[in-house]
Formats: structure tokens, sequence, C-alpha cells
């Protein structure tokens, strides 16, 4: 494909900016991404792309070209539940002028309590800007036996919409050959990728225990089966999973993020519930401490003589598994626009999810991270935030990176 992706990247730069404020602007939760999947169309419409929305959920997906071999991108349309605080930190972070905190004021969350905490805000806006330009060169595409589809799947961060799209059938017709996504991450510079082969994310699983003791009052314990003291024996009971049950070089979490029990101060609580996760890099690790957890829920219940009712959720994350091949030609691309200084090469796998395992699961694919962080804002300095934290705000230059890397690819994969 005759194209210099960082002139194209360039040139589409001032309008992905346009297309990433305004979707920051109106964020929405899982399985309501009505207004965000209307302005995803709305630009197809624009750039002439043909589309179908008849998607599981609020999904999209587009195609450019109509060859039989396609090459696909994953973007997320859904947001998290967080409430923004960006002003006082862009501030702090840029020592902007009013004026200039004015213009961003424009294009913070208008839906109070919810935030494009996670970036995907950036990655439509990427994958949107990629797209115009892919558009304009659909015919060597076309040409050249390819197509490129673009999913953008709903809820990411609840029930995993890539598993509904994947079931749909949208790797096929024509054949995804090989899929790919980045996700911005502010653990890394600007100008930086990250990655690694095989198990880039851990599987999860998550879960909730229900301890049922007996209520009594509080000044007569003896009466009841405190549920608070057989739940707290609990969590601590299950952190020897990870350090006594399995060796200590293998990569598992077990996270109770949740407790909720008790009415007041003089009663004993009668159930109490814990939520939690199970996350690790193998089906087989996960189906044997599934097994642990509930063993180890179960036995010490029953230790204080009280049950538990154990309910794990349907939605599972499979590990998500870089094929070696395309994490190369990510790589590839990265070292012909930037150099190979600019790659990162992770050592170990991330305990976070990410459903994008449901469609690397079909085809050869690669999810890399896409640095964001500047100065100021490195892990460890005074400005850093992570990943769904209110004050995250990646810096828009990520953008014209990320649309290089998108067209990059396209491009590299035709030639191989």
């Amino acid at each position: 494909m005759n194209i210099n992706p960082k002139e194209e990247a360039k040139k589409v730069f001032p309008e992905a900016c346009e297309i990433r404020h305004h979707i920051h602007s109106y964020p929405e939760l899982g399985e309501e991404e009505v207004k965000t999947s209307e302005y995803v169309m709305s630009k197809f419409r624009e750039y002439g792309i043909v589309f179908t929305d008849d998607v599981p959920g609020y999904g999209i997906v587009a195609q450019i070209g109509n060859g039989e071999k396609a090459i696909a991108f994953r973007a997320e349309l859904d947001a998290l539940p967080v409430c923004e605080e960006t002003l006082e930190f862009m501030h702090e972070r840029t020592g902007s002028l009013e004026n200039e905190l004015a213009e961003f004021d424009s294009w913070e969350s208008k839906n109070p309590g919810i935030m494009h905490a996670c970036g995907h805000d950036v990655h439509m806006a990427i994958l949107l800007a990629a797209g115009k330009v892919l558009k304009e060169h659909e015919d060597e595409i076309s040409d050249a036996g390819y197509s490129v589809k673009l999913f953008f799947q709903p809820a990411e961060e609840t029930i995993g919409g890539a598993d509904r799209m994947v079931k749909a059938g949208f790797m096929d017709n024509p054949h995804v050959e090989r899929v790919f996504a980045l996700h911005v991450s502010p653990d890394y510079p600007l100008g930086m990728i990250s990655l690694k082969n095989g198990a880039m994310n851990a599987g999860v699983q998550d879960f909730d225990i229900i301890v049922k003791g007996k209520s009594a009052h509080g000044a007569h314990p003896e009466g009841g089966v405190d549920s608070i003291v057989v739940a707290s024996s609990i969590v601590l009971a299950l952190q020897t999973i990870s350090s006594r049950a399995n060796s200590p070089t293998t990569p598992i979490v077990v996270t109770i993020g949740a407790i909720h029990g008790g009415e007041t101060h003089n009663i004993l609580a009668g159930e109490v519930k814990l939520t939690g996760t199970l996350r690790t890099l193998t089906d087989e690790l996960r189906d044997e401490n599934k097994a642990r957890i509930e063993q180890i829920a179960s036995m010490t219940a029953a230790a204080y003589g009280a049950e538990v009712e154990i309910n794990w959720y349907d939605t599972v994350f499979p590990a998500l598994i870089n094929a070696p091949d395309s994490a190369d030609i990510v790589r590839r691309c990265m070292t012909d626009l930037y150099g190979s200084d600019k790659i990162h090469e992770m050592d170990e796998s991330s305990m976070g999810g990410d459903d994008f395992a449901f469609f690397s699961q079909v085809a050869p694919g690669t999810l890399f991270d896409i640095g964001t962080a500047t100065s100021g804002t490195l892990p460890g300095e005074s400005n850093y935030y992570g990943l769904h934290s209110e004050h995250y705000l990646p810096t828009d230059d990520v953008m014209e990176i990320g649309i290089a890397m998108e067209l990059a690819i396209v491009s590299k994969c035709m030639e191989d």
C-alpha cells in the first residue's frame, strides 16, 4: 500500500482530536453506549465507510475493501462509573492558563459520574481517524486481496462484548487473518510502546461469596454466628492461595474488592457478601484455584458453624495471548516509524484482564500498550495517575502515534 503512515497521521490528527474531545464529553457505561455508537456511525457515513450495527449490544463493525483476507482492529465504546476530576490535574501538570483550562472544560465529561478513565475515547478516535485514511486507499487494499475490519465493541469493562461479537461471526466473512488492538498506558513515556509474546494479560473470573451465619444481640454473641468474623477469616485465608497453595513463581491473584454486611453497632450480622476476582494466566490454573477458593470458604465457614454460597460470574475472560508473529509485525512497524529503542519488552504479564482475548483466541492477535506519560506523570512522580483514575487524562499527542501505527500495521500485513 502506497502510504506514508506518519505523514497521513499528522494530516488527520486535528480531526482525531475533535473526535476524541466529543467522545470524551459524552461517556456512556457498558451496555448503554447508545449515543457513542450513533456518533461512530455518523463518522462512518461521513467517510463513506460500509458498516453494520447488527451487532450484539451497541457494537459496530465497519469494513474497508472487499478482499477475502481481513485484518482487524478493535476499539472499545464504553466508559467507567467514575466522577471526572481532571481540570485541577491539568493545571498542576501543565500550568495551563485560564483560557486553556476553559477550552478543556468544554470537553470534560458532561455526564456526571461517568468518565472515559481507561482511554477508550482515545482508542476510538485513533481507529476512526485511521479508518478515514484507509478508506482513501480502499482500491489498493481490495486489489491486494485484503479487507480491513474495524471492530467498535461494547461493554469491554463489564460483560465482555468481544465474546458476543466473535460468537456472532464477525471474525468471518471475510475471514480475519490477524487482529490488533492498542491500549493507552500511563506506565510508559509518550512515544513508547510495550508488549510481549505469549500471555500479555491474565484471564479473569469474578465471584461472590455469601456467608450465612446467625444474627444475635451484640451483647450476647454466644447466641449467634457472627458472619463478619467468619467473612474476615475467609478473606485472610484466601491470601494463602497465592502465598502457599501455588509456587512463588506462578502469577495468580485473588482479590476481595468489596464486603457488605451488618446493619448497626449492636447486632451480629447474619449475612455478609464478599465480592472478588480470580486472575490466572491459564485455564488450568483458574480451574484449580476456583476449587481452592470454594474449599477454603466452605471449610472456614464450617469451622465457625456458618455456611457459604459461592456464585461464579458467567463472564470469564480468557488470558490474552499475543501471537509472536503478529507481535513481530507491531515491533517492525514501531522500529520503522520511531526506532527500536521505543519498544519496551515486558518481563512479566499484566494481571489485568482485557476481553480482546476473545478475538485473539480466533486469529493470531496482538494487543500492545502505547505510552502516554509526560514529564511529571511517570510512575512514582507527583502527577502519576493510573488507568481508571478520575485524574487520568492522556495527552492528545498519543493519537498521532497510534494512527501511524495502525496504518503501518495494515501496510506491513499486506506486504507479508
